[in-house]
C-alpha cells in the first residue's frame, strides 16, 4: 500500500476518536487543505429529488450565498449527475462533460465559481443507508496533478462517514441553506436600490446579469415579507440588516 493510503488510513483513526462533531468538521478541513484542497463540501441529500437534509462547506460565504439565491442548485452539474447515479465525478472550470447544459444559467454557473477559485471541483457520493440517503463529498482544488483516484475515493468515503450535520447555524462550515437573513449580495442589491439605481444599472456595477438581480430583490422581498420594494429597503433599514 502506498503512503498516502496509510495517511489516509491514520486519518480516519484520528477521526473516529472522540471527537465532537463540529471537531470531526475542524480536523476533517485542515487535513485536506495539508493535502493542498482548496475546499471541502459535506452534504446529505435524497438522491431522487435531490433534498438537501445538511450541507457542511469551507467555500467563502459569498459564493455560496449566491449559489443559493441564484438557484444554481436545480442545474449544479455534479447534483445533476448524482440524480443519474454517477458517484464520481470531475467537474472542470463549472462544467462536467456530459451533463453541463448550455443554458445561460449553467454559463453564469461556470462563471461565478471558476471567479471565486474553484476551477477543479472532485465530487465521490455514497449510500448513506437504505432509505435512499447518500452523502456527497467534494473536493475543491487548483489546476494540476490530483491526488490518485483511489486514494481520493477513500479519503472523501472516510470524510462522508465521519462528518454529521451543524447542531445550529453557528456551528463550523454550517452553510447560509441554514441560515434566513439577507444575504451579502441582496444587501448589495438593495443599497444600490436604495441610491435610486435601476436593474441593469445594478447588474452593470455587480458584474451579474439583470435577471439575478431580480432573483436577490425577490429573494430579498420574501425574506422580508414585504409586498413592494420600497416596504423591503424600509423594513431591512429597520431590522437592522441593512445600513445606507
Amino acid at each position: 500500500m502506498n503512503k498516502s493510503l496509510n495517511d489516509i488510513i491514520d486519518i480516519s483513526v484520528v477521526l473516529d476518536s472522540n471527537l465532537t462533531a463540529d471537531e470531526v468538521w475542524t480536523t476533517s478541513l485542515a487535513v485536506t487543505q495539508t493535502m493542498g484542497f482548496t475546499a471541502l463540501n459535506v452534504v446529505s441529500f435524497a438522491q431522487d429529488n435531490l433534498r438537501i437534509d445538511w450541507f457542511r462547506s469551507s467555500m467563502k460565504t459569498a459564493w455560496l450565498e449566491d449559489y443559493i439565491a441564484q438557484d444554481f442548485m436545480s442545474i449544479d452539474p455534479l447534483l445533476l449527475g448524482s440524480t443519474r447515479g454517477k458517484s464520481g465525478m470531475r467537474m472542470t472550470n463549472g462544467r462536467v462533460r456530459g451533463i453541463s447544459d448550455p443554458s445561460d444559467q449553467s454559463g453564469d454557473y461556470a462563471d461565478q465559481i471558476v471567479d471565486w477559485g474553484y476551477d477543479v471541483v472532485d465530487y465521490h457520493s455514497f449510500r448513506d443507508n437504505a432509505l435512499g440517503q447518500f452523502r456527497g463529498v467534494t473536493l475543491g482544488r487548483q489546476q494540476g496533478e490530483p491526488m490518485p483516484d483511489e486514494s481520493q475515493r477513500l479519503l472523501c468515503a472516510i470524510l462522508a462517514t465521519a462528518n454529521v450535520a451543524p447542531a445550529t447555524r453557528d456551528s463550523p462550515g454550517a452553510t447560509p441553506l441554514m441560515r434566513h437573513g439577507l444575504t451579502v449580495r441582496e444587501r448589495d442589491v438593495l443599497r444600490y436600490l436604495a441610491s435610486g439605481l435601476r436593474n441593469d444599472e445594478i447588474a452593470w456595477r455587480l458584474k451579474i446579469a439583470e435577471v439575478t438581480v431580480r432573483a436577490h430583490m425577490t429573494s430579498a422581498r420574501r425574506k422580508m415579507g414585504a409586498a413592494t420594494r420600497e416596504e423591503t429597503l424600509a423594513k431591512a433599514i429597520r431590522s437592522g440588516q441593512l445600513g445606507l
